[in-house]
């Protein structure tokens, strides 16, 4: 096998900058309860005081921009403002959102979640947080203060001194010099005299490297970067070991990102080295069984080369490999698979659940297939011919999360890829059975192609582990030492 050491990402949490503004207008509980649904771990929001004292969430000083109305905020009355469509902006199905106030979005906040309040005016807008705060249900964890000017910042310490702030800012480059301002030396200075629990920094790789982190962690202050909704700037963040990761797209940058530890979710690895040995560590090896329970196995295990040293091969067809394990509420199965032919129905694997469930096979059109149940929607395809052939190693990932008792997502990725995804709700989610199998173990073991390096997980995989697992074999995910 391939032996590699990748560096370990560390959990960043998903903050959704103006809620899930990508696809629904920014600011408005419309996009704060998108983000929810898609698997934010925060939101942030800008917030103004209004003529009246009301705090409500815009992100300019006027309402031009986003209600096509000339109103500025700090002379307009909450009223005025509230006739307003924010929403229609960006789309008719928005038609209608208005400006919300700071109560209602944080009546959006679950447990567990978190909302970044970001400060737009000036240090006259405290007392007034640290009331509507006061009376909210959410704990102090659950809620922070961010802003650009560090006179907010003191003046949110000095009046709510539970509730946690950070300094935020961007970095400017001097034309005449070609340096970045500020430097580390002015922000960790602007940070201590503020008073500020961390910073909240513009996501500029040519300034924030390792050493500018280190600093920052060196003085005890959190990490946070804004706006990103590039993979591999999001990326390049998560190693540095950023706290929080704000972007426009939540659930796009999640899928992308590295899952922290990873090999700490790696619940079974068949790498076919000679044996059906699980190398996970949890000893789930593999059992060379019949097809039809009924009837017993026959054949030994024969194994050739493969992409990574050698693979389990199923030419004779009419056995699997059983692997005692029942898969989790979310997770994945990555796997190399070597097709000998199209035909009707090679099964790559399987389950106990069912002969139609938690299944993955590949037709006689070279259509390869994964379902969770029969429901049309558990269903997603991906079209290996004309553009992928017989006798090709093909990397297939699926992933699954059920995200609730009525909300699930699968997605299926093909040679790093993703392919097909189907999120959906209101079907009932199939519990999968204490068993699954290699090349089908329900009475249908048809498929005859060679299998490497098969790995099982519990969490979800996003599309960096899957290039990585693509890359380097589930072996890369192991952590140094």
């Amino acid at each position: 096998m391939v032996s590699c050491n990748v560096v370990s990402a560390r959990a960043q949490r998903i903050i959704a900058h103006r809620g899930a503004s990508h696809d629904a207008p920014e600011n408005t509980l419309a996009a704060f309860r998108l983000a929810w649904e898609k698997g934010a771990d925060g939101i942030e929001g800008d917030f103004y005081l209004t003529k009246d004292r009301r705090v409500v969430c815009i992100h300019d000083a006027s309402a031009k921009r986003t209600a096509g109305v000339e109103l500025r905020v700090a002379e307009s009355t909450f009223a005025e403002l509230r006739r307003l469509d924010v929403g229609q902006h960006k789309g008719k199905r928005f038609t209608g959102e208005k400006i919300p106030t700071l109560e209602e979005v944080l009546a959006t906040v679950s447990k567990g979640n978190k909302i970044f309040i970001e400060v737009k005016c000036g240090p006259e807008i405290v007392p007034y947080l640290r009331e509507i705060l006061a009376k909210s249900k959410l704990t102090p964890e659950q809620t922070c203060v961010i802003a650009f000017d560090e006179n907010v910042v003191a003046a949110s310490k000095k009046a709510m001194p539970h509730v946690k702030a950070y300094w935020l800012s961007d970095f400017r480059e001097d034309a005449d010099t070609g340096s970045w301002q500020p430097g580390l030396a002015e922000v960790l200075r602007t940070a201590r005299q503020c008073h500020a629990d961390g910073v909240d920094l513009q996501a500029n790789r040519q300034v924030v490297d390792a050493g500018f982190v280190k600093q920052l962690r060196n003085a005890g202050l959190e990490f946070h970067c804004w706006t990103i909704d590039d993979p591999a700037l999001a990326g390049h963040f998560q190693l540095l070991g950023v706290d929080s990761i704000t972007t426009n797209r939540p659930d796009w940058i999640r899928r992308n990102l590295l899952t922290a530890d990873l090999h700490e979710h790696l619940r079974v690895h068949l790498r076919f080295d000679g044996d059906l040995k699980d190398a996970s560590g949890h000893g789930r090896d593999g059992v060379l069984v019949a097809g039809d329970p009924a009837k017993a196995a026959f054949g030994k295990a024969v194994f050739r080369k493969a992409v990574f040293g050698q693979g389990l091969d199923l030419a004779a067809g009419g056995v699997a490999v059983a692997v005692p394990y029942r898969l989790p509420n979310a997770g994945a199965i990555s796997l190399w698979y070597y097709a000998r032919d199209w035909y009707n129905y090679q099964t790559i694997f399987d389950n106990a659940a069912g002969p139609d469930d938690w299944e993955m096979w590949i037709d006689a059109t070279g259509q390869l297939r994964f379902r969770v149940h029969r429901q049309s929607k558990a269903l997603i395809t991906h079209q290996l011919h004309p553009t992928g052939d017989v006798n090709e190693w093909h990397h297939f990932v699926v992933t699954w999360d059920r995200r609730d008792r009525s909300h699930q997502a699968i997605r299926l990725y093909v040679n790093g890829r993703l392919s097909a995804s189907s999120d959906w709700r209101g079907s009932p989610w199939l519990e999968p059975g204490d068993t699954f199998y290699l090349a089908g173990g329900n009475n249908k073991s048809k498929g005859n192609g060679i299998w490497d390096d098969v790995a099982v997980f519990d969490v979800a995989l996003g599309s960096g582990d899957v290039k990585r697992i693509m890359d380097f074999g589930a072996d890369g995910i192991r952590p140094e030492g």
